[in-house]
């Protein structure tokens, strides 16, 4: 989990519905590739919350992830 202090997330913001691509290869790499869990959250007085769950079959060294 990291969280931060900044200005936060907007109100109406939508995970995969921004022009941005960080926190969607974010969560296709957590979600989709090692099988986990990605989430966002508001903090209360600003900030951001991210929090990062990996099943630990997902930290195997026998696997590994190829991007091209």
């Amino acid at each position: 989990t990291v969280r931060d202090d900044g200005a936060g997330l907007p109100a109406d913001f939508r995970a995969g519905e921004s022009d941005g691509l960080g926190l969607e290869l974010i969560r296709t790499l957590v979600e989709e590739d090692l099988g986990g869990e990605f989430r966002l959250a508001a903090n209360g007085d600003g900030g951001t919350t991210a929090t990062v769950r990996l099943p630990l079959a997902a930290i195997s060294v026998d696997r590994r992830l190829t991007y091209v």
